[in-house]
């Protein structure tokens, strides 16, 4: 009986009416342009990986309410989506682009892992 009513209650409170979404696109936090960046072209200039070219977004505010769908309808990858979500979150916390901007991991040459195969070589 007691079991039944803690359950009841917790989902009671935890229960949201239908439609109304948790993370609301008023609730995020748009950060203030600073040291240059004016513009959403500047920011997604700053951060690298011509993701500028793949992007057009012309409000500074537009660009950190978006999220990861608007991103996919505007036709951009997966690995750049994470790549802006992820700097997006990073200069809301006060970090600068210089200061987390890092190129794409470039391909792999020699194929295989192990002691098996080492620099395109078989040693075993």
């Amino acid at each position: 009986m007691l079991l039944t009513n803690v359950w009841q209650r917790t989902v009671a409170a935890t229960a949201a009416p239908a439609g109304v979404r948790f993370y609301s696109r008023s609730l995020l936090h748009v950060p203030v342009p600073r040291n240059g960046l004016a513009s959403a072209q500047d920011f997604l200039t700053a951060i690298g990986r011509d993701v500028e070219k793949r992007v057009s977004v012309e409000k500074w505010e537009d660009l950190f309410v978006m999220r990861r769908n608007d991103f996919k309808k505007l036709g951009v990858g997966v690995q750049d989506r994470r790549y802006i979500m992820w700097a997006m979150n990073k200069y809301r916390f006060g970090a600068e682009p210089s200061e987390f901007a890092h190129p794409v991991k470039p391909k792999k040459k020699i194929r295989g892992h192990g002691p098996r195969l080492q620099l395109g070589k078989r040693i075993r």
